[in-house]
């Protein structure tokens, strides 16, 4: 089992850290909860329970968790075809994490990731390969808003550059 505060930084080295995902009995949370469990402490916030665009609802949690890092996978997904109201979207997807992040700071953390989308830079046509330096095209709601979440959170560093942020698009 992990023991905490033994931290590694040299190569070949596990860095253990406590984590606190929320979002964590999604499809990527289930699976990086029993990935990360073998050599991490982790926390899972039930979304039914905690509302990350309530932060009364997790605020003393994360103080209480004293967590190292914190990964945000909790998003409402739509698509062109199918998608929940644009204010929805933006409610969860952008303000919403932006509460966890600023909850996440004032309780000491030091890092956030942030799971976006790689339909930022719009769809994927055979052949067209998007990187992470692929200009943002945002074609529906949900992609927009996971857009927006990225771009306010580099808004939120210049409150807050100790915080470390990394952002994955899957």
């Amino acid at each position: 089992k992990a023991r905490r505060g033994l931290f590694f930084n040299r190569p070949g080295k596990i860095l253990i850290m406590k984590i606190v995902i929320f979002g964590g009995k999604g499809f990527i949370g289930a699976t990086l909860q029993e990935k990360a469990k073998e050599s991490h402490e982790i926390a899972v916030f039930d979304l039914t329970k905690e509302d990350i665009r309530k932060p009364e609802t997790f605020k003393n949690l994360l103080i209480k968790e004293k967590a190292d890092a914190v990964i945000n996978l909790a998003a409402i997904l739509g698509t062109m075809n199918e998608a929940p109201t644009v204010e929805e979207l933006f409610e969860t997807n952008v303000m919403g994490n932006l509460k966890v992040l600023k909850a996440s700071y004032e309780a000491g953390v030091k890092n956030y990731i942030f799971t976006s989308s790689m339909t930022v830079h719009g769809e994927n046509e055979i052949g067209d390969h998007k990187t992470r330096f692929s200009p943002f095209n945002p074609k529906h709601g949900y992609s927009a808003s996971k857009a927006a979440a990225e771009f306010s959170m580099m808004q939120f560093l210049k409150e807050a550059p100790e915080i470390k942020i990394a952002t994955v698009r899957p």
